[in-house]
């Protein structure tokens, strides 16, 4: 009878021990939203004021030759603030403030330009 008591005493030793683990790993994937959240935030202000000054800058100077430069600018700006919102809505979908919809496409296509994308990165030698 006392072996029973044991097991019994044990396995829930283990439960809650199991319990208190999952618990923490909550906290911490909540932690994890909030940083991202608030770090894209942080990004994003800044990033929207440059792009715009970069658009004011782009129709107030006349220079032909600074007009490659401001269109890096403003290509690459958009690339990180495009990146910026990703991370937000990925924080929103765990949040639970966002659906996904799905769509149909054909992923033929979408795998190929994958395929090509990851054949022109060099490959390591042994």
């Amino acid at each position: 009878m006392k072996e029973k008591e044991m097991e019994l005493e044990q396995e829930r030793a283990r439960q809650e021990q199991k319990r208190k683990e999952a618990e923490k790993l909550r906290e911490l994937d909540a932690m994890k939203t909030r940083f991202f959240t608030n770090i894209s935030h942080e990004f994003r202000t800044p990033l929207t004021l440059i792009l715009g000054q970069n658009e004011q800058l782009q129709t107030a100077v006349n220079d032909e030759n600074l007009k490659p430069r401001f269109q890096m600018v403003d290509r690459n700006g958009h690339r990180l603030l495009d990146l910026v919102n990703q991370v937000l809505d990925v924080a929103k979908l765990e949040a639970g403030g966002m659906t996904l919809e799905p769509v149909a496409l054909d992923a033929i296509p979408f795998l190929k330009h994958i395929f090509i994308l990851l054949n022109r990165w060099p490959r390591k030698r042994t």
